[in-house]
């Protein structure tokens, strides 16, 4: 809505030295699920089972769907500690090794690129790609900003990911496409 009644620029990307939160897929397409329970432990296939339901009624593909937290699960650090960080890690790595890569042109509207996309990336990287890689003219009206920080204190990690190789290739990916 904002490319057909704003004028330019009309997608502005601000990052800083945090790659951003990895949320759980709100879906997964049964094919893919098929294909990953071959490699999902017991845990993570209970996880799995438990936060996510079929839902038949999804065209042109049955998907799995994330259910809502309820019960001790409404509290934040008890989900995120026993349900989002196991089934992430997992979810990361086995798209990374079995989909194809959304960042690939090639790619840009294949499904499983996408359900790779919502595996693996950050909020804020998923958000980028609709309104930035996504975009044909892209480099015409989308603007980016980087942060960084070299004096932050080594004391204060909340600003600053340990491992900013996620965040560093992003911003390399963005750098080459705009």
């Amino acid at each position: 809505r904002c490319r057909e009644q704003s004028p330019r620029p009309n997608f502005i990307v601000l990052l800083g030295e945090r790659y951003g939160w990895r949320p759980l897929p709100d879906t997964v397409l049964e094919s893919v699920c098929l294909q990953m329970e071959k490699d999902m432990s017991k845990e993570n296939q209970s996880l799995f089972t438990q936060w996510y339901e079929l839902d038949e009624n999804q065209l042109p593909e049955a998907v799995w769907r994330l259910k809502s937290r309820e019960g001790r699960f409404i509290d934040y650090s008890t989900y995120e500690e026993t349900v989002q960080k196991p089934l992430v890690a997992f979810f990361t790595k086995w798209a990374a090794d079995n989909l194809p890569d959304p960042d690939d042109k090639t790619n840009s509207s294949d499904p499983l690129a996408l359900q790779r996309l919502k595996m693996e990336r950050s909020a804020t990287e998923q958000e980028i790609h609709a309104g930035a890689f996504s975009v044909a003219d892209a480099h015409e009206h989308v603007f980016s900003f980087f942060r960084d920080m070299p004096g932050c204190p080594s004391t204060n990690k909340k600003y600053i990911d340990e491992d900013d190789k996620p965040g560093q290739k992003l911003r390399s990916h963005l750098k080459k496409f705009l």
